[in-house]
């Protein structure tokens, strides 16, 4: 392993891990009732993010054969993401949403996804540059939803730049969904079509493919450019169940016809299922019909579902397959441990669930817990992991 990619490497992992920690402050913010666009934010900007990040260094340059230029950009932007989500979280827990500290926190965030989207560019042009028959072997691998997927990587980065603008700019809704579904949900979508198949050697049926990918792209344009305005958000959250529907399909017949069982796999599989419902909760809103049940509550739900049950869940799943964890070589890293890691997230997300909408606080305070116990669990199997190498 040469310097440079072990060092992207040691980065990597910093941000795999700070995004498991930021996991459990999510959790622990959601748990003492602030306001849900602070929890949200710590959510997404300091769990959900990060985690693209990390693998995204790793990953998107690979693409096209390449290694991230310097791994000096990771850690240039670890410092700014973190420094800047700090001050974000702040100034809203001091109540100052709008204040010095929060407005620098947003320049330092959002300086940071210029460095991302940098470092990324800067590899990927100069690979096709210096080699490009290579680089476009690479890109013609596999067969065409793999390919469609690598070409939606640009399209995620698009929204990451459209997240951060919302957030300097913009209501910090717009900028949650943008985010947490253009850059959050459609590289989940583009690496379960490209990479999972592979983990099992199962194909991808190209029907699901075609639809998922597309339905992916117009989801977060529709809800972050059109919140709430008709006929367009509609449409969007229609595209959101589509593209959710699709992905859960995906999972399911790739792990379905696999002859292997893994635990990540199983963690990937309950994260669709969890996706599913938060997009149906969501729609139901978005189309007017909250079946008796107040909206504010529908989308309280939709939140605890998607930021504790879908991308947890996922995020976890994917990390168990990237980054075995279940060596035995440390006391507690077992297949055992991380298989109560999977359930304890997927209880915990399906007791705040049932407890926002029963109204039943206590079920509710039981989820959150069982939520941070999974968070821990999932640091130190990674940790444990990291610690062996």
């Amino acid at each position: 392993m040469t310097g440079r990619s072990s060092g992207l490497r040691r980065w990597t992992r910093r941000f795999v891990l700070a995004s498991a920690g930021s996991f459990v402050a999510f959790q622990a913010l959601a748990l003492s009732d602030v306001e849900p666009t602070t929890a949200a934010l710590v959510g997404v900007l300091g769990f959900v993010c990060p985690m693209v990040f990390g693998m995204g260094y790793l990953l998107f340059p690979s693409f096209v054969g390449e290694t991230l230029i310097d791994r000096r950009f990771a850690g240039v932007h670890f410092g700014l993401a973190y420094a800047g989500l700090g001050l974000i979280a702040g100034g809203r827990l001091w109540g100052r949403p709008d204040g010095p500290a929060a407005l620098a926190g947003v320049g330092l965030w959002s300086l940071g996804a210029v460095v991302f989207l940098a470092a990324i560019s800067a590899t990927v042009v100069i690979a096709i540059r210096g080699s490009p028959e290579s680089a476009r072997r690479v890109l013609a691998g596999g067969d065409r939803s793999a390919r469609v997927a690598t070409a939606t990587l640009p399209v995620a980065v698009a929204f990451l730049l459209l997240g951060s603008g919302a957030l300097v700019a913009g209501p910090l809704p717009r900028a949650v969904h943008l985010l947490a579904i253009g850059f959050g949900a459609l590289p989940v979508y583009a690496v379960g079509i490209r990479l999972l198949p592979g983990f099992f050697r199962v194909a991808v049926p190209a029907p699901l493919g075609a639809v998922v990918l597309p339905a992916g792209v117009v989801a977060p344009a529709l809800l972050g450019a059109a919140r709430w305005v008709a006929p367009w958000f509609g449409l969007g959250a229609a595209a959101a169940v589509i593209a959710m529907v699709g992905y859960l399909a995906i999972v399911a017949v790739v792990i379905g016809r696999a002859d292997r069982r893994r635990v990540g796999a199983f963690g990937v599989l309950l994260g669709a299922v969890a996706g599913v419902a938060a997009i149906l909760a969501a729609a139901t809103v978005a189309f007017g019909a909250p079946f008796g049940i107040g909206g504010g509550t529908v989308l309280a739900v939709h939140r605890a579902l998607v930021l504790g049950g879908f991308f947890p869940l996922t995020i976890v799943g994917y990390a168990f397959l990237f980054f075995p964890v279940a060596s035995g070589r440390v006391p507690g890293a077992s297949t055992r441990t991380a298989r109560a890691t999977v359930a304890l997230l997927a209880a915990g997300a399906g007791c705040q669930a049932i407890g926002l909408l029963l109204v039943a606080v206590p079920i509710r305070h039981l989820g959150g817990v069982l939520s941070i116990l999974g968070g821990f669990g999932y640091a130190f199997l990674l940790g444990a992991r990291f610690l062996q190498d």
